[in-house]
């Protein structure tokens, strides 16, 4: 009988250590990620004018975590934050653009915001941007990108 609550006390001791080492590891690699700032400006390619609003996703193509995230301002410029971090990883990125534009009126009140980024820019699937975030690279990317209404 004592020899059955031994083999109890270790099974247990034993899974409870891996899991205490999984845990940590995983705490630990949000933690260590090694980030780069990442900085630009979003703008459209027929004319150049800035898109005005919207947010920005950089997907890691290896990893789809960690995301990079950042706020496209009125001038076009955005820069990414990875899980309240400034910067985002150093590998090829997937790259999309959202922009939702209303207000509690409807469609009451106007609003003038420039031109609206084409739908395929709205999922990784359908994107055909594509960035490599690197030290050279990552601190005045220009994303040039196609409007919603391209005869305008």
């Amino acid at each position: 009988v004592q020899m059955g609550k031994l083999l109890s006390l270790i099974r247990f001791s034993i899974r409870f250590g891996l899991l205490a080492v999984l845990v940590s590891s995983f705490i630990g690699c949000s933690s260590e990620l090694k980030l780069i700032p990442v900085s630009g400006q979003v703008e459209f390619a027929k004319d150049g004018s800035p898109a005005e609003f919207g947010s920005i996703e950089f997907r890691s193509e290896n990893d789809p975590n960690p995301v990079a995230r950042g706020k496209i301002r009125k001038d076009g410029s955005f820069t990414l934050k990875t899980g309240g971090r400034t910067g985002a990883v150093a590998v090829w990125h997937s790259v999309v653009i959202v922009q939702v534009a209303g207000n509690a009126r409807g469609a009451k009140i106007k609003h003038n915001h420039g031109l609206d980024v084409s739908k395929k820019y709205l999922d990784h699937r359908t994107s055909d941007l594509r960035i490599e975030v690197t030290p050279e690279t990552a601190a005045n990317l220009t994303i040039e990108v196609e409007d919603e209404n391209p005869r305008r």
